[in-house]
């Protein structure tokens, strides 16, 4: 958990990337991950928390879960946004 509190999130160009600042690594996610990510890191008032607890990450990923089913087509152009970068 303690992974997800250090990642700080920047965009360019409109793509989400995020960065680990305690080591040289940076991954961006598709459309998904991205949501799960940021729900992980808010705790329920939409405020930022300190930390990200078990029970967060539990109820952030049912919610994206329960949201339905995710268009084939965004993993494509999630990948083709990669061009930009």
């Amino acid at each position: 958990m303690q992974w997800l509190t250090r990642l700080q999130r920047i965009e360019h160009a409109g793509i989400p990337v995020y960065i680990d600042p305690e080591q040289p690594s940076w991954f961006v996610p598709s459309t998904r991950t991205d949501a799960l990510l940021r729900a992980c890191q808010h705790d329920s008032s939409g405020h930022t928390s300190g930390h990200t607890s078990g029970y967060a990450v539990a109820a952030a990923a049912t919610v994206l879960a329960e949201s339905g089913y995710e268009d084939p087509e965004q993993a494509s152009r999630d990948l083709s946004r990669l061009e930009y970068l």
